[in-house]
């Protein structure tokens, strides 16, 4: 349904400016945005190594913040 994937949309953003330190919400607009690792890596002034381990662990921050109903459903 639509409805719901604007809606979990709008609360995994609402996560991310919460409760993501500056550079983390930097990394997690980027590559939301469709931006390459490297391309993100370039931009941040960090290796793509580092983007992508950043990504990974902000990803399962992401999803472990939202399955812990830290975030509910509007």
């Amino acid at each position: 349904d639509l409805y719901d994937d604007d809606v979990d949309l709008i609360i995994m953003l609402e996560c991310i400016n919460n409760e993501f330190k500056s550079k983390e919400k930097s990394i997690m607009r980027l590559f939301i945005q469709g931006e390459a690792h490297k391309d993100i890596a370039g931009i941040m002034g960090m290796t793509q190594g580092s983007v992508t381990n950043a990504i990974s662990e902000l990803k399962k921050k992401l999803g472990d913040l939202m399955n812990r109903g830290t975030y509910d459903r509007i």
